[in-house]
């Protein structure tokens, strides 16, 4: 088959705007969110869960003894659909709306408004990035919190404790 000159169409435009064709005034509001997982191809997803254990070795620190674990808090998932994604709890005075918002019914006193980010990267992986968070970011039970505005590499299986109880835990699901 000749190749088409410069320019040209090498197949029909389809129909309607559907059928998996860009159209060249619909360009993405930010350059991470080219490299979000396809929806069909990946899925991952983001647990939130009250992790006891972490909130132990918080409350045993200098002045932190008055908080009280909220063993009725409920699980709840994020899916990991953009290319970039903030965690942190909604703040209607700072107008900040995070993706993964942790106020829930249970808001962690120890998570920032904007407490960290998730990205995507073209390989299909995924970077967390503390933002200068006040408490900290946590990775897999370390004792030592990540360094602020340097992106960590997370993947299926690892788990993120922010705040006083907060845990997050990144899921691959197919």
């Amino acid at each position: 088959m000749p190749a088409a000159p410069f320019g040209a169409p090498t197949s029909a435009p389809p129909s309607t705007g559907t059928g998996g064709f860009s159209m060249p005034d619909s360009q993405p509001a930010d350059l991470a969110s080219n490299y979000a997982p396809s929806q069909a191809a990946t899925r991952w997803g983001v647990a939130v869960t009250a992790d006891q254990g972490y909130f132990n070795k918080v409350a045993a620190s200098d002045g932190a003894s008055q908080l009280q674990y909220p063993s009725f808090a409920k699980p709840r998932r994020f899916p990991l659909d953009k290319g970039e994604l903030g965690i942190g709890r909604y703040s209607a005075k700072r107008g900040i709306t995070p993706d993964i918002d942790l106020s829930g019914d249970v808001a962690d006193p120890g998570v920032s408004a904007q407490h960290a980010r998730l990205y995507a990267k073209p390989d299909g992986s995924w970077t967390i990035m503390d933002v200068g968070s006040s408490n900290g970011t946590f990775l897999n039970g370390s004792d030592e919190p990540l360094a602020p505005n340097v992106e960590f590499p997370v993947g299926d299986g690892t788990y993120i404790n922010i705040g006083a109880w907060t845990r997050l835990t990144i899921h691959y699901e197919g």
